[in-house]
């Protein structure tokens, strides 16, 4: 599952591996992101989860070679 920011609002992200990320409404949240501070944010109302849609990564490999002529 991924997560956004939700409509008019700004958040800043804790990563697992140091720092901060700032991101505004309709981003979505890094992968790196840590987990406790996501949910934190999720219970606050500032970030809100989504479904990734199927076939989000890796869709464009064989299907765009062929794209290309």
């Amino acid at each position: 599952m991924a997560h956004v920011v939700n409509d008019s609002l700004v958040a800043f992200v804790r990563l697992a591996t140091g720092g901060t990320v700032k991101l505004h409404a309709g981003d979505t949240v890094p992968a790196e992101a840590d987990p406790a501070h996501v949910a934190g944010l999720v219970e606050r109302g500032v970030l809100t989860e989504v479904k990734e849609p199927k076939g989000s990564r890796g869709s464009g490999g064989a299907g765009s070679s062929g794209d290309q002529s």
